[in-house]
């Protein structure tokens, strides 16, 4: 299960590195206020966007969309 998480947390360190700043450092420091908050969550890609799940549910996620 250690691996996998890595590997998730590793997905979601190159969907940050593919997004454009401001929205990069704004998705990172919501990604850290999320982990302090919930400490437990464990890092995920779910239906292609980084996630965080507790005991295997999904309780938040985000991603960063072109605005038109």
């Amino acid at each position: 299960m250690l691996q996998n998480h890595r590997m998730s947390r590793e997905q979601v360190d190159a969907y940050l590195a593919n997004v454009e700043e401001p929205k990069r450092s704004t998705l990172a420091q919501l990604r850290r206020t999320i982990l302090s908050i919930v400490p437990e969550a464990e890092e995920c890609i779910s239906y292609q966007i980084p996630a965080f799940r507790v005991s295997g549910s999904v309780i938040a996620g985000f991603a960063a969309f072109r605005t038109t």
